[in-house]
């Protein structure tokens, strides 16, 4: 009798183990994707945009440079985003209403331009728009630098590393910011609820992806970059 029950409390014991671990690796798995999936989608809330805004029909349709409406400052630094004036600079008057059976995305930007002008441009309210990738405060960037050290060299480059053109420097924008060009509405922006700052705001890692390489050059002879990885070149 003895001997059936330590059999029976050997097949007990073998199946909590058995138990226990199971039990530890499904409590794994769901605190990974908790922690991985659904944790970081709960630190970001949705922030919308002003009003709806085509780049397609502005940069494509129109083929109006991204200088146009996010030109630079005095500084050779860039605003960034456009001003009431910017946009009155096209846009004055109300635009016709579309017909009645005119397609969904037409009748959208006809009372995105109705909203424009009346609230804006003519009611005198200011345009806040919600940044992408506004960096934090102990980070300082300069658009004249990257445009003058990037620009010069990668838009006359020949082959490959060619990113776009003086008048269409689209490809080498894209690099850091991201592609807006053919999006008909606003791209979303999601605000991180503690940090503030937006989930496509830039990490050191992807400016590191050209700084941590200083010495890197064409294949064409063009030149070297003049990128620094020092911690005092982006950090004041």
């Amino acid at each position: 009798m003895e001997e059936t029950k330590h059999c029976t409390n050997g097949r007990a014991g073998r199946f909590g183990l058995l138990y226990g671990a199971g039990a530890f690796l499904l409590g794994a798995v769901v605190a990974l994707a908790f922690g991985w999936g659904i944790f970081p989608d709960l630190m970001f809330s949705a922030r919308t945009q002003p009003i709806a805004f085509s780049h397609a029909v502005h940069a494509d349709q129109q083929e109006i440079g991204c200088f146009t409406c996010h030109n630079s400052l005095a500084d050779g630094s860039f605003s960034g985003l456009p001003t009431v004036e910017t946009c009155a600079g096209c846009h004055q008057d109300v635009p016709p209403e579309p017909a009645a059976d005119a397609p969904k995305a037409k009748r959208e930007q006809h009372a995105s331009l109705t909203a424009l002008v009346t609230t804006y441009i003519q009611g005198g309210k200011e345009l806040v728009w919600q940044a992408h990738q506004r960096q934090p405060d102990n980070v300082f960037f300069s658009h004249a630098a990257h445009f003058n050290a990037c620009f010069s060299c990668h838009l006359t480059m020949k082959g490959g590393l060619n990113m776009g053109t003086p008048d269409d420097p689209r490809r080498l924008c894209m690099r850091c910011h991201p592609s807006l060009a053919e999006l008909n509405s606003n791209m979303p922006v999601q605000e991180n609820i503690l940090t503030g700052y937006s989930r496509t705001t830039m990490k050191m890692w992807q400016c590191e992806s050209c700084h941590a390489f200083p010495g890197h050059f064409s294949d064409d002879g063009a030149g070297r970059t003049a990128a620094n990885n020092a911690c005092y070149t982006c950090h004041k």
